[in-house]
């Protein structure tokens, strides 16, 4: 059995980059040949999604986004990936106050930290 940690983050990664298609399928913002020929599966017509379909199911999903994310110690794909989340929450109509109250926890903690790296200097 060949598995790494390396591989299962990235299928983590991916499975957020998968779901973001295919709400951007199904709300219309890709065309459908821009889909096919990334080959993405989903498309606007005939895909079996809805928003609704695809609310629910990023409701399931939306905490082990939000965990998937925070452990990612890149800021480029970080960032990729929260503007893939915002998206979604724009379609849905989500506000985002769990992922904004988590992400000044984490600013605040870095600014403490950086506090005293200053402090313990003098």
């Amino acid at each position: 059995m060949k598995s790494t940690t390396g591989d299962y983050v990235k299928f983590q990664y991916e499975s957020i980059i998968r779901f973001y298609e295919r709400v951007r399928a199904i709300t219309g913002t890709q065309s459908d040949w821009e889909i096919t020929h990334q080959s993405i599966r989903y498309t606007k017509k005939g895909s079996g999604d809805t928003i609704s379909t695809l609310k629910q199911e990023y409701d399931i999903l939306r905490k082990k986004f939000s965990f998937v994310i925070s452990q990612i110690g890149e800021p480029v794909i970080n960032g990729i990936l929260k503007n893939h989340i915002a998206f979604i929450h724009e379609k849905f109509g989500i506000e985002a106050t769990e992922e904004l109250s988590a992400e000044k926890q984490r600013l605040e903690e870095q600014l403490k930290a950086i506090n005293q790296k200053l402090n313990s200097g003098r």
